[in-house]
């Protein structure tokens, strides 16, 4: 079983032909965000300092956290 099929019915088609208007078309230009973005995923992983991403860090800091306490106590 093939996992995409083509929607063949032009019925439901019509609304990817139509154009949309300058105005909803300006609403998602924001080249600022767009140069952010590709600034950000193109700079190598080990050039970005650690404490930047919350997320990692946290966890980082927990597993030291862990382990400190294993030694500590164990």
């Amino acid at each position: 079983m093939t996992r995409y099929h083509a929607n063949t019915e032009t019925d439901k088609k019509s609304s990817f032909n139509d154009i949309p208007s300058d105005e909803e078309m300006s609403k998602y230009k924001d080249f600022g965000k767009l140069t952010h973005n590709y600034q950000r995923m193109t700079e190598p992983l080990y050039k970005r300092p650690i404490y930047r991403y919350r997320k990692g860090f946290l966890i980082i800091l927990l597993v030291l956290l862990v382990l400190w306490l294993i030694m500590e106590f164990g």
